[in-house]
Protein backbone atom coordinates (compact mmCIF):
# COMPACT_ATOMS: atom_id res chain seq x y z
CA UNK A 1 0.00 0.00 0.00
CA UNK A 2 2.69 2.25 0.99
CA UNK A 3 4.80 1.61 -2.08
CA UNK A 4 1.58 2.25 -4.30
CA UNK A 5 1.26 5.70 -2.93
CA UNK A 6 4.84 6.64 -3.42
CA UNK A 7 4.62 5.30 -6.84
CA UNK A 8 1.24 7.29 -7.59
CA UNK A 9 2.80 10.46 -6.25
CA UNK A 10 6.09 9.95 -8.33
CA UNK A 11 4.68 8.81 -11.45
CA UNK A 12 6.76 6.17 -13.80
CA UNK A 13 10.01 5.60 -11.66
CA UNK A 14 13.06 5.33 -13.74
CA UNK A 15 15.63 7.16 -11.78
CA UNK A 16 17.54 4.40 -9.28
CA UNK A 17 17.52 6.50 -6.64
CA UNK A 18 14.07 7.18 -6.21
CA UNK A 19 13.07 3.79 -7.04
CA UNK A 20 15.00 2.55 -4.30
CA UNK A 21 13.90 5.31 -2.00
CA UNK A 22 10.35 4.40 -3.01
CA UNK A 23 10.68 0.41 -2.19
CA UNK A 24 13.09 1.04 0.61
CA UNK A 25 11.52 3.02 2.92
CA UNK A 26 8.11 1.12 1.84
CA UNK A 27 9.94 -1.53 3.04
CA UNK A 28 10.85 -0.08 6.08
CA UNK A 29 7.32 0.94 6.80
CA UNK A 30 5.96 -2.30 5.67
CA UNK A 31 8.70 -3.97 8.53
CA UNK A 32 6.89 -1.60 11.12
CA UNK A 33 3.30 -2.53 10.53
CA UNK A 34 4.76 -6.41 10.76
CA UNK A 35 4.05 -7.59 7.35
CA UNK A 36 7.94 -9.01 7.24
CA UNK A 37 7.62 -11.19 4.02
CA UNK A 38 6.58 -8.25 1.59
CA UNK A 39 9.12 -5.97 3.99
CA UNK A 40 11.73 -8.42 2.45
CA UNK A 41 10.92 -8.45 -0.95
CA UNK A 42 10.71 -4.41 -0.88
CA UNK A 43 13.83 -4.24 0.94
CA UNK A 44 15.64 -6.17 -1.37
CA UNK A 45 14.52 -4.21 -4.70
CA UNK A 46 15.10 -1.06 -2.59
CA UNK A 47 18.74 -2.57 -2.23
CA UNK A 48 19.26 -3.25 -6.17
CA UNK A 49 18.12 0.05 -6.89
CA UNK A 50 20.30 1.64 -4.68
CA UNK A 51 23.40 -0.14 -5.26
CA UNK A 52 23.53 1.52 -8.67
CA UNK A 53 23.56 4.90 -7.31
CA UNK A 54 27.30 6.25 -6.14
CA UNK A 55 27.04 8.63 -2.75
CA UNK A 56 23.95 6.84 -1.71
CA UNK A 57 25.55 5.00 0.99
CA UNK A 58 23.84 6.02 4.24
CA UNK A 59 20.35 4.95 2.07
CA UNK A 60 21.32 1.46 1.10
CA UNK A 61 23.16 1.23 4.74
CA UNK A 62 19.57 2.02 5.98
CA UNK A 63 18.12 -0.76 4.14
CA UNK A 64 20.82 -3.26 4.98
CA UNK A 65 20.19 -3.07 8.62
CA UNK A 66 16.44 -3.07 8.18
CA UNK A 67 16.93 -6.23 5.87
CA UNK A 68 18.53 -7.59 9.14
CA UNK A 69 16.01 -6.73 11.21
CA UNK A 70 13.28 -8.03 9.05
CA UNK A 71 15.03 -11.30 8.44
CA UNK A 72 15.64 -11.91 12.31
CA UNK A 73 11.86 -11.35 12.55
CA UNK A 74 11.56 -14.06 10.22
CA UNK A 75 13.31 -16.13 12.20
CA UNK A 76 16.07 -17.22 9.80
CA UNK A 77 19.06 -16.87 11.43
CA UNK A 78 21.61 -19.00 8.85
CA UNK A 79 20.16 -16.02 6.29
CA UNK A 80 20.75 -13.46 9.03
CA UNK A 81 24.46 -14.50 9.37
CA UNK A 82 25.28 -15.22 5.51
CA UNK A 83 24.02 -12.12 4.78
CA UNK A 84 25.53 -10.05 8.45
CA UNK A 85 28.91 -11.21 7.06
CA UNK A 86 28.43 -10.28 3.02
CA UNK A 87 27.15 -6.67 4.29
CA UNK A 88 30.33 -6.36 7.15
CA UNK A 89 33.06 -7.68 3.83
CA UNK A 90 31.15 -4.81 1.51
CA UNK A 91 31.67 -2.28 4.58
CA UNK A 92 35.25 -3.19 5.36
CA UNK A 93 36.10 -2.95 1.12
CA UNK A 94 34.75 0.43 1.25
CA UNK A 95 35.77 1.88 4.13
CA UNK A 96 31.83 2.47 5.60
CA UNK A 97 32.65 3.06 9.51
CA UNK A 98 29.06 3.81 10.30
CA UNK A 99 27.72 0.29 8.36
CA UNK A 100 30.58 -1.82 9.98
CA UNK A 101 30.13 -0.32 13.58
CA UNK A 102 26.89 -0.47 13.72
CA UNK A 103 26.28 -3.75 12.56
CA UNK A 104 28.55 -5.38 14.90
CA UNK A 105 26.99 -3.56 18.13
CA UNK A 106 23.56 -4.38 17.11
CA UNK A 107 24.16 -7.63 15.25
CA UNK A 108 26.79 -9.93 16.53
CA UNK A 109 25.44 -11.24 19.58
CA UNK A 110 22.86 -12.75 16.63
CA UNK A 111 25.97 -13.94 15.04
CA UNK A 112 27.68 -15.48 17.91
CA UNK A 113 30.93 -14.70 16.92
CA UNK A 114 30.79 -11.80 14.52
CA UNK A 115 31.77 -11.31 11.11
CA UNK A 116 34.14 -13.76 9.08
CA UNK A 117 37.78 -13.10 10.29
CA UNK A 118 38.20 -11.17 6.95
CA UNK A 119 35.96 -8.78 7.66
CA UNK A 120 36.96 -7.84 11.35
CA UNK A 121 40.27 -5.85 10.76
CA UNK A 122 38.45 -2.64 10.77
CA UNK A 123 37.53 -3.47 14.56
CA UNK A 124 40.92 -1.23 16.05
CA UNK A 125 40.00 1.77 14.08
CA UNK A 126 36.15 1.57 13.75
CA UNK A 127 34.44 4.09 16.41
Amino acid sequence: AYENSARAVAGEVTDPYLAGLIAGTSGIATYLVGDVTQALALLGEGEKHLRQVPGASWELDSIKLFTLFVMRCIGDFAAVRRRYDRYAVEAEQCGDLYLASTMRRAWSWTCRSGPSRPATASRTRSW
